[in-house]
């Protein structure tokens, strides 16, 4: 798979006060780190760093390009976000070899979750992400579960849910990730329909 590339500049004044100006034009400090080596301080175009993330997804490989030439192989490691205005403010890099195996932690996302509304199915989730760990062109974006394949009384564990080819759970396969029960139809609903139809 190949990297998505992102144009970075290297940070030449760090602290709150230089951060907060360089968010009101429009720019995300962020750092870069890479085992055994120090963090590097960058700074990356709020709208470039969205674009990326939204087209390549949470998880994807960045090729993060300096002006003067120097390249990190990366992947995006945390985000804060404003708890306002739900802008980033500030990101981290996690510089990685493409033949080195790294873990993650991926979402959970059930597609066909209509289906389960229309037999009035309750889906409860106990695991909203799962750790998985193997080489970093490999990590998927989410784990999907096919919801329009589940009935009341199922269970899916750790170990059932479909990884790609070189992913591995990176936690226990018998944890349980979500269940199916039936929706609990409220009491006085039921006696109101019933002295409808007499």
């Amino acid at each position: 798979m190949e990297s998505a590339i992102l144009k970075i500049n290297l940070r030449e004044t760090e602290g709150s006060k230089a951060n907060k100006r360089l968010r009101k034009e429009g720019l995300v400090p962020g750092n870069v780190f890479g085992k055994g080596q120090p963090s590097v301080a960058v700074v990356i175009r709020r709208d470039e760093l969205k674009k990326g993330l939204t087209r390549h997804g949470r998880f994807a490989l960045f090729k993060l390009e300096e002006e003067k030439g120097k390249i990190f192989d990366a992947m995006v490691k945390d985000i804060q976000v404003d708890p306002i205005t739900r802008e980033y403010v500030h990101v981290d890099f996690q510089q990685i070899k493409l033949s080195e195996e790294v873990k993650a932690t991926v979402p959970v996302r059930v597609d066909g979750r209509e289906s389960l509304e229309f037999r009035k199915l309750l889906l409860v989730h106990q695991m909203d992400a799962i750790p998985v760990k193997g080489m970093p062109q490999d990590i998927p974006n989410t784990l999907d579960i096919d919801g329009s394949k589940l009935n009341a009384g199922d269970n899916v564990f750790v170990g059932d849910i479909p990884y790609p080819t070189g992913i591995v759970p990176d936690i226990n396969p018998e944890h349980l990730v979500l269940s199916v029960s039936e929706a609990k139809v409220n009491r006085a609903e039921t006696e109101e329909d019933t002295t409808t139809e007499a």
